[in-house]
């Protein structure tokens, strides 16, 4: 079975915590096809690894792989496959529903002909039809990630990064 992330003595230390890791030493390795979750208390480096896993930091020390591809070498490729959802609301609050998936499909480069199709798709999986023209900032915090799942998905990534998803979501 292909491997779909695989993490290896994964360290994370913030330059304001006096050399105390928010990570140490993560072992990970995640096939393809598999639903995986790290679970923790606060404070255990759950957000800090997604982060890392997704090539939106660097790690301290160790190394990431997904889908063959290192997030420190070649993180272009990595973001093009996956799809991630931060934890906190992160588009753009002064466009509409439609304009930040047309934004995100912009960015990941889906074809005109595919954004008239996967646009209205994730839209009725979002249950946002009704919504696309609402500016993000004026979205409840559950039609919040409701649109951040939907510009995660937008070009269908091989690899789905999800930190506190269902957090506000009905």
């Amino acid at each position: 079975m292909e491997t779909a992330v695989q993490a290896e003595a994964l360290t994370k230390i913030y330059p304001n915590q006096r050399g105390l890791p928010a990570l140490r030493d993560l072992e990970l390795t995640i096939p393809t096809g598999i639903l995986f979750g790290l679970v923790g208390p606060d404070g255990a480096g759950k957000t800090t690894a997604l982060r890392i896993l997704s090539s939106v930091m660097l790690p301290t020390s160790g190394r990431v792989r997904v889908l063959g591809y290192d997030t420190r070498t070649q993180p272009d490729p990595v973001r093009r496959r996956i799809g991630y959802m931060p934890q906190n609301f992160s588009l753009y609050p002064d466009l509409t529903v439609a304009e930040n998936l047309n934004f995100f499909a912009d960015i990941q480069q889906l074809s005109l002909a595919r954004k008239h199709t996967r646009i209205p798709e994730m839209l009725r999986f979002t249950r946002l039809q009704d919504f696309q023209s609402r500016r993000a900032a004026k979205l409840s915090g559950g039609m919040k990630k409701k649109l951040a799942l939907a510009c995660a998905l937008v070009h269908e990534p091989d690899v789905l990064i999800l930190d506190e998803p269902s957090t506000g979501v009905d």
